[in-house]
């Protein structure tokens, strides 16, 4: 999909054994994937120039999902609480009091002025950008082997090189023990949550194209 953006670089030379694509073939497959959200974060990461959504709209979408994730987690805290409280034998208060503390282990961070979700949004799409791509795949999850397409090892078929948490905290803008004890759940979160709504589009872009 880069040969999509404005470049310098010849496309139309070897590529070690890959299927020699045309920038119409790939633009051709691309429209033909289903639309949504995958199609908008393939577009955004690889191709920017041809994604239908605007970046804020797309960052309207992901700060969704985070909100409803939160609100999920909230919720469960509050069932949770609701349920010691009508606890009548001590076997139901030792099974409720577990349950509380287990949905307090799973809290987010309070949403509101200072909350870290928006730089997690950009932190993000910065990991599954380009600039992080897996160093034998390149992006695709799949490489080419004796002639036939297999999901890459390196990545797991996630076409992304692997991120440490130093490098996390430092793009979201704390210190690594801040990101390890609250940022870390909904950064993993978030890019988990990314990556299942792109893989179908990933993989039906590959079958278009083979």
């Amino acid at each position: 999909m880069a040969r999509l953006n404005p470049t310098n670089i010849r496309y139309d030379v070897g590529r070690g054994g890959l299927p020699e694509l045309t920038a119409q073939d790939i633009a051709a497959a691309i429209g033909m994937v289903s639309p949504g959200l995958g199609r908008e974060l393939m577009c955004r990461l690889w191709w920017p120039e041809g994604a239908q959504l605007a970046a804020k709209e797309l960052d309207r979408l992901l700060m969704e999902a985070q909100l409803g994730e939160w609100r999920r987690r909230s919720d469960a805290l509050i069932t949770a609480q609701l349920r010691a409280e009508v606890a009548e034998s001590d076997r139901q208060r030792r099974v409720a009091s577990t349950a509380v503390d287990a949905a307090k282990a799973e809290q987010w961070p309070r949403v509101g002025p200072g909350s870290p979700y928006a730089k997690i949004r950009i932190a993000v799409l910065a990991e599954m950008s380009a600039a992080c791509l897996c160093p034998d795949c390149r992006g695709r999850g799949f490489v080419m082997i004796e002639g036939k397409i297999r999901g890459c090892a390196t990545c797991e078929t996630s076409g992304r090189a692997k991120v440490s948490d130093r490098a996390r905290a430092e793009m979201v803008g704390v210190n690594r023990e801040t990101y390890r004890t609250s940022i870390a759940p909904v950064y993993t979160w978030l890019i988990d949550f990314c990556q299942a709504s792109l893989e179908p589009a990933r993989r039906e872009f590959m079958r278009r194209i083979e």
